[in-house]
């Protein structure tokens, strides 16, 4: 299974000279799809974007007994030394904000407090597993579906600039490309050190390092520079060989607009496997998508072009996401 990064713009060019691909009617139909696109994609982001937001936040102890006296508390949760408290008022319609309280007072000396209230209180046990649990549904899986439609919907926003959205929406049509995406879980255990070895570099040693020079985000775009550089080999001798310079440019496209979706994924979570995760998916669902061929590709500097406007429209605006602010100022 190929390992490296399929980068090139024309990875997913169905033949350009199908007659079902042209005349005003089609031109028509592909602009009003293209609108449609848009318009779910950026629905979805904005959607799946706010199920990602970090719903909980720390106070003191002393802020969280003047929330119980004003009644601006709904719900307390006790676990492990920690209170999770639920405030009456929310201001997300998809999740339930909550603040994080380090626990002062024993159980019973705070069960008493809030007797004589409409407070819920719950008393819990730690629960490994149920954690566990509770992380894969709550981070991976909106990061992991938050990642796919980008990337997909990248690919077919951009495939309507060249007429080729017929073909590609066609493979999503086919029972085949779902059944070799649904393998990929299994592929993942089989393949998966190549890629923990490159994040582990790329992520967890070097980013910490360039962002403490560089800032938080001057930093992450120059470890995509970095990383695109790294595949310089291949760019020059096998993704496009008689178009060399469109492939490097290319790549650093790619790798820039990556380094910033990866870095926001990676400081949200704090875990290492979510961007091993996501680049496993952006390398084998591109090998899906193009058929497996990566090599001998002559690559157009419009292409280069366009794939400059779509990867920047939907990766480099996490750049301005909240995790990036509140860690420069933490740095401050």
């Amino acid at each position: 299974m190929n390992n490296q990064m399929d980068n090139r713009p024309d990875r997913n060019r169905p033949n350009r000279n199908n007659p079902g691909n042209q005349g005003p009617n089609k031109n028509r139909q592909s602009i009003l799809a293209f609108l449609i696109c848009l318009l779910i994609s950026l629905v979805c982001l904005s959607f799946v974007t706010d199920m990602m937001s970090d719903s909980s936040s720390e106070i003191t102890y002393d802020k969280f007994i003047e929330m119980v006296d004003k009644d601006q508390v709904k719900e307390v949760t006790l676990q492990s030394g920690v209170l999770t408290v639920v405030p009456k008022i929310q201001k997300s319609y998809y999740q339930n904000a909550s603040y994080k309280v380090n626990q002062m007072e024993d159980a019973d000396a705070l069960t008493k407090r809030l007797e004589g209230t409409d407070i819920v209180f719950h008393y819990e046990q730690p629960d490994a597993m149920g954690e566990f649990v509770s992380t894969m549904i709550s981070v991976l899986l909106p990061t992991v579906v938050l990642f796919f439609m980008l990337f997909t919907g990248n690919l077919l926003i951009s495939s309507f600039t060249d007429n080729t959205a017929d073909s590609f929406l066609a493979l999503f049509a086919s029972p085949m490309f779902w059944l070799s995406l649904l393998s990929l879980f299994v592929s993942f255990f089989l393949v998966f050190s190549a890629f923990f070895g490159e994040e582990y570099g790329w992520r967890y040693f070097l980013q910490p390092i360039l962002q403490e020079h560089f800032g938080m985000r001057k930093g992450v775009l120059i470890l995509g520079v970095f990383w695109g550089l790294w595949h310089l080999p291949l760019n020059l001798f096998y993704y496009a060989p008689d178009t060399r310079l469109q492939s490097i440019a290319a790549q650093l496209i790619t790798c820039i607009a990556l380094s910033v979706f990866f870095a926001f994924a990676y400081m949200k979570t704090d875990n290492i496997w979510i961007p091993v995760i996501l680049h496993f998916m952006n390398n084998n669902i591109a090998g899906l998508i193009s058929g497996g061929t990566v090599s001998g590709a002559v690559i157009e500097w419009k292409a280069v072009l366009i794939h400059l406007i779509f990867y920047s429209i939907f990766f480099l605006p996490f750049l301005a996401s909240k995790v990036f602010r509140e860690s420069e100022t933490e740095k401050k």
